[in-house]
């Protein structure tokens, strides 16, 4: 239905590799049906490698080096893993492996924290790695170090800023795609991710963040591995609770791992990065959640491209919790993708005591006003008991 290079599902690279991966997951899906003729498996095969060959020449080096690199990458690699027999399968493979290990420290700060300061791609990428871990597992490839650090660091990271129900807060982007649908789930659920990464890299106080092994766990990791995943999300939880991310100013605040815990992210850092094409206007923002529910929530995205109006909404610091100087956003938007001014958060000041947790962070997005003004903000949560938000905005007399 797609013939190739015609039409819109071809403009992507990146579709291409996804479709690509879904391809080898239907083979071998499909691999005994009747209805797999050697006609039909020699027009898919064909089809395969015009994706390979266009993925290698399409890659996103330059436009989207993200996701779609690091995604465009893995197609790549399912290709030249899958399909052995094809004569670009080496190259394809070696390629994509190159890729995916050298953004391991480009796209993951040392702390975990994803480079684009927006958590659901911060998943996507760790499904990306997860998968690309899998295909080297199962086919004896040697995983660096640093890469095995990286994604453990991402997937610590997801584990904290999961909230009690295995769900995250919908903090910058999201555009609700999935590497692969092995399981039907809410977008923002990340429990299957949690428990692949506990198990994969030998972490199991991240399984025991995701408490329940879901559908997708068992296509990922295979039946054997099964024992593993329900002793991780049976094991002990985390000993800690809150937790800084200094790398990419992402502040965790709970009381604990149980389902009736508090838990509150804030957003303390950098707007993104390169053209920050995926954040929102949300310096020092908060989400919380406690008893159970979202109370002070980020409204997420919207759509990317069905109304600029609404685009440009859902980005506006106005829809955060957080402050506004005259109606003027800190960050302002130079379209659906990019930005005129940016407002980069600092940290100055964390503490995590015995009962109470405090941070101290600013930013300078309002300087550009007529009225040049400073926005700190100071939170202190009382652990179980209540969060006070305390807000100074300093600035001229225009």
């Amino acid at each position: 239905a797609n013939p190739p290079k015609v039409g819109v599902n071809w403009a992507s690279s990146l579709e291409i590799a996804y479709r690509s991966i879904a391809w080898m997951w239907a083979l071998e899906f499909f691999r005994e049906a009747e209805a797999l003729t050697p006609t039909l498996l020699r027009r898919l095969l064909g089809f395969a490698y015009t994706h390979g060959r266009h993925l290698e020449r399409y890659l996103s080096t330059y436009f989207s080096p993200n996701t779609h690199l690091t995604g465009e990458a893995l197609g790549l690699l399912y290709l030249g893993t899958c399909l052995p027999e094809f004569a670009c399968a080496a190259r394809w493979r070696e390629r994509g492996w190159r890729i995916v290990e050298a953004q391991a420290t480009r796209q993951i700060h040392p702390d975990g924290v994803y480079f684009e300061q927006t958590t659901y791609y911060h998943r996507y990428t760790l499904d990306i790695y997860l998968h690309a871990m899998r295909l080297a597992e199962s086919n004896g490839w040697k995983v660096s170090e640093v890469v095995n650090a990286r994604v453990k660091a991402l997937a610590r990271c997801l584990a904290d800023i999961v909230r009690p129900d295995g769900t995250i807060p919908i903090i910058g982007d999201d555009d609700g795609g999935q590497l692969v649908l092995l399981e039907e789930r809410a977008r923002a659920d990340v429990r299957a991710a949690l428990v692949c990464a506990s198990v994969m890299l030998d972490a199991p106080e991240i399984g025991a963040s995701a408490r329940v092994v879901t559908e997708e766990v068992v296509w990922t990791l295979g039946a054997a591995a099964l024992p593993r995943a329900d002793a991780a999300v049976s094991g002990d939880m985390p000993s800690h609770t809150s937790r800084l991310f200094p790398d990419g100013g992402i502040a965790v605040m709970r009381d604990g791992w149980s389902d009736n815990a508090v838990h509150m992210v804030i957003d303390c850092g950098p707007l993104g990065t390169m053209n920050c094409g995926h954040a929102h206007a949300d310096a020092l923002a908060l989400e919380l959640w406690w008893g159970g529910a979202d109370v002070l929530i980020d409204p997420g995205t919207f759509a990317y491209t069905t109304s600029a109006e609404d685009r440009a909404l859902f980005r506006h610091t106005a829809m955060h919790n957080t402050v506004t100087v005259d109606g003027a956003p800190s960050s302002v938007s130079a379209g659906p993708f990019s930005w005129a001014t940016r407002a980069d958060a600092h940290v100055h000041a964390w503490w995590h005591g015995a009962l109470v947790d405090h941070i101290a962070a600013s930013h300078d997005g309002f300087c550009r006003l007529d009225a040049s003004a400073a926005h700190a903000r100071r939170v202190y949560f009382v652990r179980g008991r209540y969060v006070v938000v305390v807000d100074t905005v300093v600035g001229t007399l225009p």
